[in-house]
């Protein structure tokens, strides 16, 4: 159980960050990020994109340290159970909404974003009800 939770924490870790740099990289991606929320959240969008990359960097912050690990990849669920639904909303109402997952991308959001964010979430909660702290450079070398 401890090698899903570690591979769960590190493929999260991974996701968090490049999602989080993404959004974050500079002011034009993070306003058209912000923007691309607009169908989905009309008021108060450019909070809820800050907030939302604030909530993937504390993700990837929070799993990278053992002692927070857990803490880190149940978050990360959250956000990623929060994203699933924005998605399937989207989709099941015909909205046209870019994905800006990871930043760069424009192309319309889909049920395959839908099914990696519920995959993802679901890899999430693994990670965040497996084993305990578990360092991710000590893992290979417990057992």
């Amino acid at each position: 159980m401890a090698y899903l939770a570690v591979a769960a924490r590190a493929a999260l870790l991974l996701v968090s960050a490049v999602s989080a740099a993404g959004k974050l990289r500079g002011r034009r991606p993070f306003l058209a990020f912000a923007g691309s929320l607009r169908p989905l959240v009309p008021r108060g969008t450019r909070l809820a994109a800050a907030a939302l990359a604030a909530a993937e960097a504390g993700c990837a912050v929070l799993l990278l340290v053992p002692a927070t690990a857990r803490a880190g990849a149940l978050l990360a669920a959250g956000v990623l159970t929060v994203l699933t639904l924005g998605v399937t909303g989207a989709v099941a109402t015909g909205r046209t909404v870019a994905c800006r997952c990871f930043g760069a991308r424009t192309r319309p959001l889909g049920p395959v974003h839908a099914v990696r964010n519920a995959l993802l979430a679901a890899l999430a909660l693994a990670g965040g009800l497996g084993a305990g702290p578990v360092p991710l450079a000590g893992a290979a070398a417990s057992r």
